[in-house]
């Protein structure tokens, strides 16, 4: 039991016995009423404290090597709507002789199988450019239905799959949000190089960028975002392929014909 639960017992106890921790009880109806008034203003700070508690319940976990990483993620916290709350750090020792192409920084985490998420998730890069990358033919994230992640400040790259290299979210729940990822270099053999948003899914994207993603059929369509019919995309102030350097009618041209993509766009994708 943490500290915190353990303090709510403790008051919990106090109260409901009538002995709120700076009452003492003595006789007079005057001096009752007194009571009363401190008992009811403890039991209202028996409520703050207790959702407090429920607001600060994540999991934080700090992680500097690979392993930390990996068992951090399969972290589980008791109560529903509890997220588990990542920060990552530079791991030098580990990123050594591994091509830049896959790290090209001190602070880098490579999977060499998808991590599924199935709770909530929060991956934090510190503000530090973190790179989350794969090193063989594998997808970074598949979410599940009951399954919520968040990523800041960090680098998805080099995921490998049939569809969302980097992200999969599956249907009827699945939650991504991102706040500055950068998606590179993600490769899907059919659609949705970066990501592969499923109907009733959400993905939505604050300052995301998406860049040398690659869908292999269908000419490059959809070759970062591929949405099913009922998927919610959200993307704001996001950068497809250093658009900002393009003029609008390019910018627009590649966003629209290319990058991102919905099943109800061409017929022959309807069925994916």
């Amino acid at each position: 039991m943490g500290v915190c639960a353990r303090v709510v017992l403790v008051f919990r106890a106090l109260v409901f016995r009538g002995r709120a921790p700076t009452t003492v009880m003595v006789g007079g109806e005057s001096q009752r009423r007194k009571d009363n008034a401190v008992a009811s203003r403890v039991r209202q700070s028996l409520l703050t404290l207790t959702i407090c508690c429920l607001v600060s319940a994540s999991e934080s976990i700090n992680v500097s090597s690979q392993a930390e990483f990996l068992a951090a993620l399969s972290t589980t916290v008791t109560n529903d709507g509890d997220s588990v709350y990542i920060h990552l750090n530079n791991n030098p020792s580990e990123t050594d002789g591994i091509s830049d192409a896959v790290c090209s920084s001190t602070c880098c985490y490579v999977l060499s199988s998808e991590i599924i998420i199935s709770g909530r998730i929060v991956i934090d890069g510190v503000g530090s450019a973190c790179t989350i990358a794969a090193h063989s033919a594998t997808r970074l994230f598949r979410v599940t239905s009951s399954g919520h992640l968040t990523i800041k400040s960090i680098v998805l790259r080099h995921g490998r799959e049939e569809n969302g290299a980097a992200v999969y979210l599956e249907q009827d729940g699945s939650n991504f949000v991102g706040d500055k990822v950068y998606f590179d270099d993600n490769v899907a053999h059919v659609i949705g190089g970066a990501v592969y948003v499923s109907n009733h899914a959400n993905f939505l994207c604050d300052k995301c960028s998406f860049t040398n993603n690659k869908a292999s059929v269908y000419l490059n369509y959809g070759a970062s975002v591929f949405g099913q019919k009922h998927g919610g995309i959200t993307c704001n102030a996001c950068e497809i392929e250093n658009a900002s350097q393009l003029s609008a009618a390019k910018a627009a041209e590649i966003a629209m014909q290319s990058q991102f993509a919905f099943s109800f766009d061409l017929k022959l994708l309807s069925d994916l």
